[in-house]
């Protein structure tokens, strides 16, 4: 039985949002067509250009706009990505989601405290559990999740309750 207590962040709530965006098939596609497909369809139409039409007042400024594309456009679209994560709370979902939480393993629950109540959350009940750039995420469906950033761990050891959440989640898909 371990337990942690730990804060929740604006950013770690965006940082997971942006995450599950792109888990989705449609923001994957998007993201490739405008890395991959359109900046190599527009550079095979500069080289032809430059090569057999020797055209280079037209294929040289093709040339750069598809390397700003490749490189801006996918940055203008992960900004885009984080300005709907933070559209997507409201300000009174934010105050129950953002604060200080505290998580302790029990054999059959994870035992929460939150900012506006407590629960137990059977093990069973989650789909699985994520650890990405510090930060684990503990998914009870496909787009929702407790939020654990190791960063901002006030009390307990994270290592010793990721280890100890681990073992729990085993046990209990086994079952």
């Amino acid at each position: 039985m371990s337990k942690i207590e730990f804060e929740v962040r604006e950013e770690d709530l965006i940082r997971f949002t942006t995450h599950n965006y792109h888990q989705n098939p449609k923001i994957k596609k998007m993201f490739s067509r405008h890395q991959f497909l359109y900046p190599i369809t527009l550079g095979l139409v500069s080289v032809y250009m430059y090569i057999f039409l020797a055209n280079t007042t037209y294929a040289l400024p093709l040339a750069f706009v598809t390397i700003a594309w490749a490189t801006l456009i996918p940055l203008y679209l992960q900004n885009d990505l984080k300005k709907q994560a933070k559209e997507l709370y409201s300000e009174e979902e934010k105050l129950n989601l953002i604060g200080t939480h505290t998580f302790q393993t029990e054999d059959k629950h994870l035992y929460g405290i939150f900012p506006d109540n407590e629960t137990r959350i059977r093990w069973r009940d989650f789909d699985k559990a994520e650890l990405r750039k510090a930060t684990l995420y503990l998914y009870l469906d496909t787009d929702r999740a407790l939020i654990i950033p190791k960063v901002t761990v006030n009390a307990g050891n994270f290592s010793e309750f990721l280890s100890d959440v681990n073992n729990h989640l085993l046990e209990a898909a086994s079952k």
